[in-house]
């Protein structure tokens, strides 16, 4: 007869907690006293007028909640932190979101080459572009864009 051991908190993945949590926390909590991270109609509205793509997206929530969230106007967060919140398993496609984000100019990164880096939103939305992919690959491989490995 097989015996299950309960596992460490720290060894169950986020989905699973959460999902683990989610009926007991609707249980607990009625409307009224949920938890939220308040965000400006404003910033919403624009929101809602631009494409950004599915890895942008979950990008931008993390650094919602950890900028907006915590009222303050920019946060640090490794690559690790954003593939443990968002659920993406690589680390190359949390860059490549990243760098879509810093192409349309929704957010801005500090020290790309430091880890971890810096992020902080563009809250002028008039700067804001449209996800396009061809537009992106084009800018990513022209000279203008080079990273400090390849200046050398």
């Amino acid at each position: 007869m097989k015996v299950k051991t309960k596992q460490k908190e720290s060894q169950v993945s986020l989905p699973e907690r959460l999902s683990s949590r989610g009926s007991q926390y609707a249980a607990d909590h009625d409307l009224d006293g949920w938890l939220y991270t308040k965000i400006d109609h404003i910033y919403t509205e624009a929101l809602a007028r631009v494409r950004i793509s599915t890895v942008g997206n979950q990008l931008l929530r993390v650094l919602e909640r950890n900028i907006l969230g915590w009222n303050k106007k920019k946060a640090s967060i490794s690559t690790r932190q954003f593939q443990y919140l968002t659920g993406i398993k690589w680390r190359g496609t949390v860059s490549y979101g990243l760098r879509q984000l810093e192409w349309q100019r929704i957010i801005k990164i500090r020290n790309p080459w430091k880890k971890p880096s810096s992020y902080s939103l563009q809250l002028d939305f008039t700067l804001w572009r449209h996800w396009n992919l061809k537009e992106f690959n084009a800018f990513y491989r022209t000279e203008d864009y080079r990273t400090p490995a390849q200046e050398k």
